[in-house]
């Protein structure tokens, strides 16, 4: 088997995986457009698992269908940023079955984090601190089995998330908080 084919064939036996969408420059007739390269990686290392093995496809624009075409034998928990373009993934009839949302603190943290670089809204950079601590609990629990895991996220984790959310439910729309209100209610995770 083909090693491409057979880190495909490991990535997608996974329970979960991490997804991803990146940019990438596209030559084309007289002008560069925009590509994708899609990511999809199996990351047990928290677990004390081994290095994380990553399948990556490349595709001419951001088309829902895509991940469609990717995922199509696969569902499981799916960790990925607010793209719209994975909601069919999501539906309950799907086959072989429905993705179950994991979503990403990450990418919401990176958005708040470049928003409070730029020091437009003293809540970028409460809202930043507000995620960290949700950070510092991941890296405390690493490696704990996932009864203890869930225990531990269940009993301190939920507050600082619900407080993040409502701190961008509490920012407006329009103004110098409107960016983080979107980030903080759009790119977060339910809590």
């Amino acid at each position: 088997m083909p090693l491409v084919e057979a880190t495909c064939v490991r990535v997608f036996a996974a329970e979960r995986l991490h997804v991803d969408t990146i940019t990438v420059p596209m030559l084309d007739t007289g002008k560069t457009r925009t590509g994708r390269l899609w990511t999809y990686v199996h990351d047990d290392r928290p677990f004390a698992g081994p290095a994380p093995p990553a399948a990556l496809y490349f595709s001419p624009d951001r088309g829902a269908e895509h991940p469609e075409m990717h995922l199509a034998h696969w569902h499981g928990l799916m960790q990925a940023n607010a793209f719209s373009g994975f909601n069919r993934l999501h539906e309950p009839d799907r086959q072989p079955g429905p993705m179950v949302e994991v979503a990403c603190w990450a990418h919401a943290r990176r958005y708040l984090f470049d928003l409070a670089w730029l020091n437009e809204a003293p809540i970028d950079i409460e809202a930043v601190g507000r995620i960290d601590a949700l950070f510092a609990i991941e890296r405390e629990i690493t490696g704990l089995a996932p009864v203890e895991r869930q225990r531990v996220r269940q009993h301190r984790s939920k507050p600082p998330g619900r407080s993040a959310r409502r701190m961008g439910e509490g920012a407006t729309s329009k103004g110098p908080n409107g960016k983080t209100a979107k980030s903080l209610t759009a790119k977060m995770p339910g809590t």
